[in-house]
């Protein structure tokens, strides 16, 4: 517990990453919605919540590297030593650190959501697909976080890392196209990278999907249930993945 309490005060109280995951993600969604809106005809409310909710899983994805300093910094700095001599697991420090960012994260992504609710209306269809998405997007960049900050020494290497893995993950997952590859194309379009099966379980929830066409954009908002578990299920293979990994790597001893 004092493990907890000491980095949620540290995530919360650091002005750095207030500016990054709390207003850096608002300011990203006024800006998205107000331009294009402004470039489309129709279908504002539309764009609205798909923008939402693709800025708001991709920050609750890139969040592990703010963990990630944190405890690649304590691992490797000043505070390594006495770490080693402590009467605790490595494996419960890790964890430790992990539970206070992740509530970090997800109080984070609340924010954005009550945003986007209250300033555009936007819907979100199926709640509990949502919140489910939110949580194993979260807990996958928290326990990729924690495998490199235990891997790598250096916490800007460690950082920058985690943010490149995450915008490979958005790539692959068709954010600025899909990836135009025969067979795996769709499949890392759909369920095959993180974000990609966590935005297919929160659209296919309720909420809708572009359909783009020579005419504009429409919306079906009609549920496809065994797509939306599907995606979740995959979104819950990749955290449970990560996970085991990060367990393993915590109940090594550090030389």
């Amino acid at each position: 517990m004092l493990i907890f309490l000491h980095y949620l005060r540290r995530t919360s109280l650091d002005p750095i990453g207030l500016l990054i995951f709390i207003l850096m993600p608002v300011v990203l969604v006024f800006l998205n919605v107000e331009i294009n809106v402004a470039n489309i005809d129709f279908g504002g409310h539309v764009i609205a919540t798909v923008v939402v909710l693709q800025i708001m899983m991709m920050f609750q994805l890139m969040a592990g590297s703010y963990i990630c300093e944190y405890v690649c910094l304590d691992l490797q700095g000043e505070t390594r030593w006495r770490l080693l001599a402590a009467p605790v697991a490595l494996n419960k420090y890790l964890f430790g650190a992990l539970a206070a960012s992740l509530l970090f994260t997800l109080v984070s992504g609340g924010i954005i959501l009550l945003i986007g609710a209250v300033v555009y209306d936007i819907y979100v269809g199926n709640i509990g697909f949502v919140v489910a998405a939110m949580v194993l997007t979260a807990l996958f960049g928290q326990f990729l976080g924690v495998i490199l900050s235990v891997l790598i020494k250096k916490s800007g290497t460690a950082v920058a890392a985690h943010i490149g893995i995450s915008w490979a993950i958005f790539i692959l997952s068709g954010f600025f196209g899909r990836v135009r590859l025969p067979v795996i194309g769709d499949l890392l379009s759909t369920h095959g990278m993180p974000y990609s099966a966590a935005l297919r379980a929160v659209l296919q929830s309720g909420v809708g999907q572009f359909v783009f066409d020579d005419y504009g954009m429409l919306l079906s908002a009609t549920a496809d249930t065994t797509s939306a578990l599907t995606g979740l299920a995959a979104l819950a293979g990749f955290a449970a993945v990560t996970g085991i990994v990060a367990w393993l790597l915590g109940r090594r001893r550090l030389a």
